[in-house]
């Protein structure tokens, strides 16, 4: 498979594969400056696997190495990946990544089938905790482009979405982020009604409520 990275870091960064056969000498490196994106090609795409290593170096620092298949996701049959994740590895589990694979699919699905509009958002959380609630710009799902905290029983309006965006809540504990929902397409759990409409219980159908700790 092919792959493409998003420098998503607000500085210039390297990215440095590993070949699964020779796992302590890079095989190849790339620079990228902030908010660059694009396939690691060498004059044509690299097919590499998931035991193939990655890295960034950054600001005079640079990640651990990583297995490809630990900090990737799939798309179109190709890896995807970018700073954040070899930055904060530990923000993204195995789920999380197949749920990018799945969001993608979803919203490849609904610009075929839907006429795509930009309305505000009017959000209401139900639960009895605080939530973060991400958009995911739909050309980047993997990298939440705006985010506000929306505080237990409050309604908020939020502006300006197309119906083909990601969204994701994020239940928070003190300043802590918890339990999350998975992504969803705007428009399959909105409402619209002169602004895409929906609240905690479409992001966290099986409660509308999550009990404190």
């Amino acid at each position: 498979r092919t792959i493409n990275f998003d420098n998503t870091h607000i500085d210039n960064l390297e990215v440095v594969l590993y070949h699964s056969d020779n796992p302590y000498t890079p095989f190849s490196k790339w620079s990228f400056k902030p908010n660059e994106k694009g396939f690691l090609s060498q004059n044509e795409k690299i097919n590499i696997s998931e035991d193939w290593g990655i890295k960034i170096k950054y600001n005079g620092t640079e990640s651990d190495i990583f297995f490809i298949g630990d900090v990737c996701y799939l798309y179109n049959g190709a890896f995807y990946t970018d700073a954040i994740k070899l930055r904060f590895p530990d923000s993204w589990s195995k789920e999380d990544l197949q749920s990018l694979s799945n969001i993608y699919n979803e919203i490849a699905t609904y610009r075929s089938t839907h006429k795509i509009n930009s309305l505000s958002v009017e959000f209401t959380n139900n639960l009895t905790e605080d939530v973060s609630l991400g958009f995911f710009n739909r050309d980047n799902p993997g990298f939440a482009d705006k985010s506000w905290v929306i505080k237990s029983g409050e309604k908020k309006n939020l502006c300006c979405f197309t119906n083909d965006w990601g969204v994701r809540a994020d239940i928070l504990r003190g300043k802590q982020k918890s339990t999350h929902s998975k992504m969803f397409v705007v428009g399959n759990i909105a409402t619209v009604n002169s602004a895409y409409i929906f609240s905690s219980a479409d992001l966290f159908p099986s409660t509308q409520s999550v009990p404190k700790n």
